[in-house]
């Protein structure tokens, strides 16, 4: 990429799409990207528009994201006036469909034709499918330079930096900004964000949290000033109600009741509104209740892993002969939430010291 220009792409996006635009711009920003997106490059009071023709020079690429809600008004004139610079200047627009998308979609007149980047689909993978269109090279990640912390990319010659504070430092502000609001669920979210992002986990990845993850083996990998600062937020704005230190307490408080077995995590999950002990099942993260008033201590963030790699299937004999397929969660969860619970300690620990 040109390194005199400032912003390597424009993020032309639907209002209600911008949590996930928001999400797409931080994994563009660790692959050494700068994108301009209006909620960091707009300052408050300066109209869009205006912004925007002040930056034009300096934006080579266009990218139109189109949800479940389609082209916003407003999205639509952006579209022509950059079309119209992209006539003059041979920039580059073309859509992007994010997984809300409608399967069968009518694109505007002036993105009819053009090849999109589609994340309703894993195959091809849609955010290196992004930067070949960004960069016009076509990008090979692989695992283990992720796991190491550089991406690099293929005859682009970019690296992810091995420290990630920028994008931390915006992803705190931002979890700071849904709490605030009592935007429990997409704050959640952020927090698996956050979390990933440190443990080096963008692929590969063994225990779900919806659509980020983070292993707690490698809890270590994680700055102890990131864990508290999560916690802190957590609990600042819930009254004292949610974060990691009052799953802990909650925890140390059934250990001090009663003798845990292997099957202790049924307990926690219950406590913790995790676990439905009448029908048998952990809830899945859309069951979360958002309602602060209605959601019992520790109900955030939610640490429970839902991969297919660790779950089991039994099988029940009715009336002699009719099998009946559960699915058993494989709780290794109880030793991560330890795990979880003690860098938690240290942490805290480190930052008093």
């Amino acid at each position: 990429m040109d390194t005199e220009k400032e912003f390597d792409v424009f993020l032309c996006h639907n209002s209600e799409d911008k949590d996930v635009v928001t999400e797409i711009g931080n994994r563009l920003r660790l692959c050494g990207i700068n994108p301009w997106l209006d909620i960091w490059n707009l300052r408050p009071g300066i109209d869009l528009q205006d912004a925007l023709g002040e930056e034009i020079a300096n934006i080579q690429t266009v990218a139109v994201f189109i949800g479940s809600a389609g082209i916003g008004s407003w999205q639509g004139e952006e579209i022509k006036f950059f079309i119209r610079e992209f006539i003059e200047r041979d920039c580059l627009v073309f859509p992007v469909l994010l997984e809300s998308a409608p399967d069968e979609l009518e694109l505007p007149p002036l993105l009819a034709g053009k090849t999109w980047v589609d994340f309703r689909s894993s195959i091809p993978d849609p955010l290196e499918q992004l930067v070949w269109g960004i960069t016009s090279k076509k990008p090979s990640i692989t695992h283990q330079a992720v796991r190491s912390g550089k991406t690099q990319i293929e005859s682009g010659g970019y690296e992810l930096p091995a420290r990630k504070e920028e994008v931390i430092a915006e992803e705190l502000l931002e979890l700071e900004r849904h709490l605030q609001r009592d935007e429990w669920l997409l704050a959640d979210k952020l927090t698996a964000n956050l979390l990933t992002h440190q443990a080096d986990l963008l692929s590969e990845h063994t225990c779900l949290f919806d659509e980020a993850s983070i292993v707690t083996n490698r809890m270590k990998s994680i700055a102890c000033s990131t864990i508290v600062s999560i916690d802190r937020l957590w609990q600042e704005n819930s009254g004292g109600k949610f974060g990691f230190s009052v799953q802990k307490d909650i925890y140390q408080s059934m250990t001090r009741s009663c003798v845990f077995e292997h099957i202790s995590i049924h307990s926690l999950g219950s406590e913790l509104g995790w676990y439905i002990q009448d029908i048998c099942r952990w809830i899945r993260r859309s069951e979360l209740i958002s309602d602060k008033d209605k959601a019992p201590a520790g109900h955030f963030p939610w640490m429970i892993c839902h991969d297919k790699r660790v779950v089991k299937t039994d099988y029940s004999r009715v009336n002699n002969n009719l099998k009946i397929k559960r699915v058993i969660f494989v709780m290794e969860s109880m030793e991560n939430m330890s795990k979880l619970f003690a860098r938690l300690d240290d942490c805290y620990g480190v930052s008093r010291g």
